[in-house]
């Protein structure tokens, strides 16, 4: 390997680590917002929740109203759980992506410095088939994915309920 090939494979070393550095930035800032529109959410719920509590007097169907406090209630328990869960694992997941990441950059450099033909073509194989495998995702991205399920589940399950509240005032069950 001539010195300026190392170079190039330094220099786009670099660039990777950049754009992953980058991509994680941008990752944690959207989690964040996730994470505040889930509180927000909850807030929101709970807040409605309360309201027809507050109103218990002219409530016409008790079925009704309770079933939509019973829905709102788990809605607010399912975004705690969850939220929980993303805050605990996350750093976990990305964690050893990152490590695993590293052990491989590890073995790419071992395998330039000792010019290892067969190693790198093997490894530039491996990281060939890995850029273009699409069945796997980073964790980052599939707690994205994760998170916004679980809070549209719980903003329609919330809705529900807080309809089910609003009819119990309306109709006479």
């Amino acid at each position: 390997m001539t010195p300026e090939d190392f170079k190039t494979t330094v220099e786009y070393g670099q660039f990777l680590t950049d754009l992953r550095r980058q991509f994680l930035a941008n990752y944690r800032e959207e989690f964040s917002q996730l994470i505040r529109y889930g509180e927000t959410l909850m807030g929101t719920l709970a807040v409605i929740a309360g309201f027809g509590f507050t109103a218990f007097q002219f409530i016409n169907s008790l079925t009704l109203f309770f079933a939509g406090e019973i829905l709102v209630m788990f809605s607010i328990l399912y975004l705690i759980y969850k939220t929980k869960t993303y805050i605990v694992g996350q750093p976990i997941s990305t964690e050893k992506w990152i490590n695993d990441s590293i052990n491989k950059v590890r073995d790419i450099k071992k395998a330039l410095l000792e010019n290892n033909e067969l190693k790198i073509k093997t490894l530039a194989a491996e990281f060939q088939n890995s850029a273009s495998d699409t069945s796997t995702e980073m964790p980052e991205l599939q707690a994205s994915k994760n998170i916004g399920n679980d809070l549209k589940n719980a903003f329609w399950l919330g809705s529900v309920g807080i309809v089910l509240i609003i009819s119990s005032f309306i109709i006479c069950l």
